[in-house]
């Protein structure tokens, strides 16, 4: 059969460029994982893969490699002045701005199945128009996360009390147009999954969210595939020491729980436990960190906090390694990468009861569960953090974490997938 994947992912370019049939050394994510999976057990090359992807850089309109076609997918330029429209007046951009190309992939590659990854991109737009039989990779659902956008003492207008001087007000009204924006494509979105027909999830979150707004849709499993690295990396070991290190992984959302860091971070230093706090994906330098400094009156060099910014999967797994615990304080997540990868390496891990995260986390036995903005539970675990059965709770998700993201598993979830819904197609 002839699958057309349709992604917003430019790590495929390394590969089209390279020739090459995916590095080990990696960094590409779980799509990349999928298509290696696909390519190292399908040896009977039922699936012939064409990918569809987004690239900024001039390649090859269609490249051939090892059995499978790529199609890079270039986003119109925009001018300075059209961006700046777009961050003061709201989200006008064209639903389906690669139209004529992958109309122009779909006449060239005829696929028997066209496979989307995430129901919140704009190429998921085009699927309205498509007589091809088509699934939908549920990765994120943006009803639930314009729900939770702004934290506890936030809002819409918080941004304002922050800037001092109008060019600041002007240049650092993201936030701001995020929250109007999200709240356009929740509309959106919520068409979308009335029109879907087969939608592939991991959780059981997005299996319920699927059931709302799409009952009328087959659900199938797909479960996602780490970046190479994690599968040959050592396991995390318990270390006895006074002071716990701690990690996260953070991006600039404001529903990613950054406050709830702050806060937690805040409480530890005024009540002595020793601690360190390493974050991951946000800089010393960034605005978004200063805004949330400045909005909850914490600074993060007051209060045992480092940030590390953006870092390679390597020095990632290693900091993972170091660490004691991993803390993942978000108010909205379906099955965050960095929760699984955590667990894959063994490390214990600290989240919010929210969204997907209760099928990573079984609450005392691979982890522990605590509700959205609980600095002081938080606090409590890490306090009595040597008194926890820290390696029972690594050993179990480390086993559950195994078979949830094996790769032979996952490609066997692929191809069922794909197989039903021709046979569906056919009936």
């Amino acid at each position: 059969m002839r699958v057309l994947w349709l992604a917003t992912c430019e790590s495929f370019y390394d590969y089209v460029v390279s020739n090459s049939n995916f590095s080990t050394d990696s960094e590409g994510g779980w799509y990349t994982g999928l298509h290696q999976a696909i390519q190292l057990y399908d040896t009977e090359h039922t699936i012939e893969l064409g990918i569809a992807f987004t690239c900024n850089k001039n390649i090859p309109d269609k490249t051939i490699i090892n059995h499978c076609t790529y199609y890079p997918l270039r986003p119109k330029k925009e001018s300075r002045l059209q961006r700046l429209i777009y961050l003061w007046g709201g989200y006008k951009k064209n639903k389906t701005p690669w139209r004529v190309r992958i109309t122009q992939i779909i006449k060239d590659f005829k696929p028997d199945v066209i496979h989307f990854f995430g129901i919140e991109s704009q190429m998921a737009y085009y699927l309205l128009d498509l007589k091809t039989p088509c699934i939908i990779n549920i990765l994120g659902i943006l009803g639930p996360c314009y729900n939770a956008f702004f934290p506890i003492n936030m809002n819409n207008y918080s941004v304002l009390i922050h800037n001092h001087s109008f060019k600041e007000l002007i240049l650092n009204n993201q936030i701001r147009f995020a929250y109007k924006t999200m709240g356009i494509r929740t509309i959106h979105e919520k068409k979308l999954l009335s029109h879907c027909k087969n939608l592939a999830g991991r959780t059981e979150w997005d299996r319920q969210i699927v059931n709302i707004f799409a009952p009328q849709a087959h659900y199938y499993v797909i479960n996602e595939i780490l970046r190479p690295i994690f599968y040959r990396s050592q396991k995390w070991k318990y270390q006895q020491r006074t002071q716990i290190e701690i990690v996260s992984t953070i991006s600039e959302n404001t529903y990613k729980g950054l406050d709830l860091i702050l806060k937690t971070a805040s409480l530890m230093t005024q009540l002595n436990i020793p601690f360190h706090w390493r974050i991951m994906g946000i800089s010393p330098r960034n605005k978004f960190i200063h805004f949330f400094e400045k909005h909850y009156n914490i600074t993060t060099q007051d209060n045992g906090i480092e940030l590390l910014g953006k870092v390679k999967s390597k020095q990632l797994v290693q900091i993972l390694l170091d660490a004691d615990l991993f803390v993942h304080p978000s108010y909205i997540d379906n099955s965050p990468n960095s929760v699984c990868e955590a667990q894959y390496l063994g490390i214990p891990v600290i989240a919010c009861y929210v969204g997907g995260i209760p099928t990573l986390i079984e609450h005392g036995k691979s982890g522990w569960l605590v509700p959205t903005n609980a600095p002081y539970e938080i606090a409590y675990l890490v306090k009595n953090y040597h008194r926890l059965p820290v390696e029972s709770i690594s050993t179990y998700e480390i086993k559950i974490a195994e078979q949830r993201h094996n790769p032979q598993k996952i490609y066997q979830e692929a191809l069922v997938c794909y197989q039903s819904i021709l046979n569906n197609q056919n009936k």
